[in-house]
């Protein structure tokens, strides 16, 4: 039986200028990906016209937004994407890092029997969003409206959900309701707003498809293209009446809507990771008492506004990647990171805690935390973070070490500056990661 009770997590959140936002509590959330929308077109549609995009309006007026989020490094594909979003995973290992970070699932035509779990043999079972909530006993729902992301309901259902291990067994099918109408997200929308008006979920995720779908037809920026921004932007609004008029909802709610991918080079498609067309998306959070109008990036310490660049996945200037989403979405239910992602956006907020690769617990993640993970280099102890064991399983070795590595120069704490130094290369990247390898052929103590 779903735990009725009301999750509440209290964000006291800063700016830069360390000015108090209200507080939030939040006991829904809707994760929404808006498929094929790009960053710089979007932005001039609501600008140029704010009355015929007033769902877009409304996020970035009264929540905080940018149009220059990042997708995936490697990868601008629905499908590879949509398994980055719901697990906070790269598609692909990054250069150097540890085997068991990425979920590996690159195929944007997914076999009717493939789950996300099969294509990293290093990780068995790859956890998502609808895991992490379904287990803390909250209902969920997944809404779709592309017929290949049926693959994502399949990795998370019954059949090859894994076993509730936190608290109440809740079983393994971690979506409560699912729904997939190719191509049809009116009707869509029209039963998910039907489904929840008297049977709320706490965590759901909605998949819009009108952008990609008329970017592939008609090309990006085409009029055809705009007119289905705005047939998006009334499913947005749409949502936002329900909000507004059921008590259920109204002031506990948070909206999450990025993208999987922009699009435009080549023409009609979004095949190119490397450019800026198909990589630079938006993203807007409202109703999680951030500043009305504020730049997303200024909210979070360890996310930086990327300019033009592309940045991968070891630059020490993260931007917001739609990946973050995942654990975003988490954090606003007071509910733990997904386990084994890689992507955690830490909120600016007046009681932080530490960081990950934080083993002082001063709020800072520098060198003085390496020397302690280095210290217990190849113990097995029960100490955990404080020791240097960053993810918690009994050995300090290559996987902590990339968790040290992804989060360097992290700091929560403004009075304490970070120190100017060097990033550890992708050759020392190497060398640990190997060196992990070999720490995992030895017997772990039997707990």
């Amino acid at each position: 039986m779903k735990n009725p009770a009301r999750l509440i997590l209290i964000l006291t959140l800063t700016l830069c200028t360390h000015t108090s936002i209200q507080a939030s509590e939040i006991t829904h959330v809707f994760h929404i990906s808006v498929d094929g929308v790009r960053g710089d077109l979007l932005k001039a549609l609501v600008e140029d016209n704010p009355t015929l995009y007033s769902g877009y309006a409304r996020l970035q007026n009264e929540g905080a937004f940018t149009y220059n989020a990042r997708t995936d490094y490697t990868h601008t594909n629905t499908i590879p994407a949509h398994g980055t979003i719901l697990t906070g995973r790269p598609v692909l290992q990054p250069p150097g890092l540890p085997n068991t970070i990425h979920h590996g699932y690159n195929l944007n035509s997914p076999p009717p029997t493939d789950t996300i779990h099969i294509r990293n043999p290093n990780v068995p079972y790859i956890h998502s969003t609808f895991d992490v909530a379904h287990d803390h006993g909250l209902s969920t729902g997944l809404y779709m409206s592309k017929s290949r992301l049926d693959i994502y309901t399949r990795s998370w259902n019954a059949a090859n959900g894994a076993p509730d291990t936190i608290g109440e067994d809740n079983g393994t099918n971690k979506v409560d309701r699912f729904l997939n109408l190719h191509n049809s997200t009116s009707a869509l929308m029209n039963t998910l707003l039907a489904d929840v008006q008297t049977t709320p979920f706490n965590y759901t995720f909605i998949h819009l498809v009108d952008p990609d779908s008329q970017g592939h037809n008609h090309d990006w920026g085409s009029d055809i293209w705009n007119n289905s921004v705005n047939w998006t932007d009334n499913r947005i609004v749409a949502l936002f009446n329900l909000i507004d008029n059921n008590p259920i909802y109204t002031d506990k709610t948070a909206v999450i809507v990025t993208s999987d991918h922009g699009g435009g080079v080549p023409p009609r498609s979004h095949s190119d990771p490397t450019a800026p067309e198909n990589y630079t998306i938006p993203m807007f959070i409202w109703g999680a008492g951030l500043e009305p109008g504020s730049e997303l990036h200024d909210h979070f310490a360890n996310r930086f506004e990327p300019g033009n660049t592309r940045p991968d996945y070891l630059d020490p200037n993260q931007p917001l990647r739609n990946g973050d989403t995942a654990n975003i979405a988490m954090q606003l239910l007071g509910l733990p990171n997904v386990p084994g992602s890689f992507m955690f956006p830490q909120f600016v907020t007046d009681n932080p805690e530490p960081p990950p690769g934080d083993a002082d617990q001063d709020l800072d993640v520098d060198f003085v935390d390496y020397q302690i993970f280095i210290d217990s280099l190849g113990q097995m102890h029960d100490a955990g973070p404080i020791n240097g064991d960053f993810n918690n399983d009994g050995v300090n070795d290559g996987f902590d070490f990339a968790i040290w590595q992804h989060h360097f120069g992290t700091n929560l704490n403004p009075a304490e500056p970070t120190a100017a130094n060097p990033v550890p290369t992708p050759t020392t990247l190497t060398i640990f990661s190997i060196f992990a390898l070999t720490l995992r052929r030895k017997p772990h103590r039997q707990p």
